[in-house]
């Protein structure tokens, strides 16, 4: 899932990072939790993005090929770009 709002880590108001064996998703609505300062369990990535989906989409290939690329969707009023590097950028949907 893509679409045209493209931050620049200067826009970003977070950077995170995830290991390649933890869930995507997880980490990502943790971190959007501390940058909106609620509980990981009120913020919703449901909504907007397949998380089973997010969470496999950077996995290695059947063949051990890593996946490369980028996905970018709004959650909570705020754009996010997850990156095949295992960094992830929060920034405001409005600016």
């Amino acid at each position: 899932m893509t679409n045209d709002s493209e931050e620049t880590d200067d826009e970003a108001i977070h950077v995170g990072r995830y290991d390649a064996d933890e869930r995507i998703s997880v980490r990502v609505a943790s971190d959007l939790a501390d940058v909106l300062d609620v509980d990981p369990t009120d913020v919703d990535l449901y909504e907007n993005v397949d998380t089973e989906a997010l969470d496999r989409l950077f996995d290695s290939t059947r063949d051990g090929v890593s996946r490369t690329g980028r996905v970018v969707f709004e959650a909570e009023g705020h754009h996010i770009t997850v990156r095949s590097d295992g960094t992830f950028t929060i920034a405001r949907a409005d600016g």
